[in-house]
């Protein structure tokens, strides 16, 4: 079996009731594994009965902790620590709280091991790092790989097309804008390629030579993007998704995008926005936003493996940073940018809302498409 890690999956800590906004709340839904649920139908005394009687079960098939009234697990006490860690210890805990914030999944004959940003540590982790995301890979031999039924020839070909598109990602001498604009093309030029079953081979061969790959890169520098579309689409998406989803994000009803559905005088608001978006898409935070993007990359790219479409895959990033942005924007004011202690509650924020809850890029999805603004052409003005 092959690893392959990012350079920040060892070195995360739990900050425990530090923790600005706490894994344990929030509305989540925490399943607990069968294992552990019969560990906890043998505990003895009084903190045994109170366990059984805050797991939630749907026909003995599917457990979960009960949550109170404002969202919090039942376990979670007022200092934000664990009762079930500090009566049982750590090695009692359920599955999904053990391996939390770590994401660990299989593609083909390689297990990718990362953390999520959901978790305010992991954001802050990855917001104070200036030099890019590195990957350590390893490999153990194992008698299953043998068993895998692989393509392999596809599979080979799209890990050569994540590394490829990281590294484009992570190419500093161009804006981020541009970055993502090759890779779109490339992407989309990959996608195109397999529904017509011709070979990707030489697409990576020209994409590869460096002097190609930098007239691509500074043909696309100076593209305009179109602000006006992404508003468009935020305050589509804003108000589509509702109140609660915005109090989760925000905290606050008061903001930006309140301000501008509410006011007499939408030019007025509209000049401060667009000077805002502008400064999101500057250089300024672009590390940042690079950071995003090769998490995100990282856990969507290989859904690519079965619907032979990384193009689409990519098209998400768009969506979800155009989300993150547009979030963003509430923190900015008249081009004043946002704190980076902002950014990394958004970071955590706007990826919870994202990974626990497909619709909601479907609803920036569903909106280009209703307005026929789906083509390769037009995603390329909204990064």
């Amino acid at each position: 079996m092959k690893y392959l890690s990012t350079d920040f999956y060892e070195s995360f800590k739990c900050i425990g009731g530090a923790c600005p906004f706490t894994c344990c709340a929030g509305n989540w839904t925490i399943p607990i594994d069968k294992e552990t649920k019969k560990e906890y139908d043998s505990v003895d005394g009084e903190f045994g009965q109170i366990l059984r009687e805050n797991i939630l079960s749907d026909n003995d098939s599917s457990f979960c902790f009960r949550l109170t009234e404002d969202g919090r697990c039942s376990f979670l006490s007022s200092e934000n620590l664990c009762r079930i860690y500090q009566e049982l210890g750590p090695e009692k805990l359920c599955y999904t709280c053990q391996i939390y914030p770590r994401i660990v999944f299989q593609r083909g004959d390689i297990l990718f091991r990362t953390l999520t940003l959901s978790c305010p540590e992991v954001s802050r982790m990855l917001l104070n790092k200036t030099e890019p995301i590195s990957f350590g890979f390893a490999e153990v031999p194992s008698d299953e790989d043998d068993k895998l039924s692989i393509d392999w020839d596809w599979f080979n070909t799209l890990v050569s097309c994540f590394v490829f598109s990281v590294k484009l990602i992570q190419n500093r001498n161009y804006t981020l804008s541009a970055r993502l604009r090759v890779l779109l093309m490339f992407t989309f030029t990959i996608q195109t390629l397999l529904k017509d079953n011709k070979d990707i081979a030489p697409l990576l061969e020209a994409f590869s030579n460096q002097d190609y790959l930098d007239g691509q890169l500074s043909s696309l520098e100076h593209l305009s993007s179109n602000v006006p579309a992404m508003f468009s689409a935020f305050l589509y998406f804003y108000q589509r998704t509702g109140a609660s989803v915005h109090h989760f994000i925000l905290h606050s009803s008061a903001n930006l995008m309140e301000e501008f559905i509410h006011s007499n005088d939408k030019e007025k608001h509209l000049t401060g926005i667009v000077e805002s978006f502008h400064l999101l898409l500057s250089t300024t935070y672009d590390i940042q936003y690079e950071h995003f993007c090769v998490s995100f990359l990282l856990r969507n790219y290989f859904e690519a493996y079965k619907n032979k479409k990384p193009f689409e895959e990519v098209a998400k990033l768009v969506y979800a940073l155009l989300i993150a942005r547009g979030y963003a924007l509430s923190f900015c004011s008249m081009g004043k940018g946002i704190s980076t202690e902002n950014q990394i509650s958004l970071f955590s924020l706007i990826s919870r809302l994202l990974e626990h809850d497909d619709k909601n890029l479907t609803i920036i999805k569903t909106y280009f498409e209703k307005n026929g603004q789906t083509d390769i052409g037009f995603l390329l003005a909204l990064v």
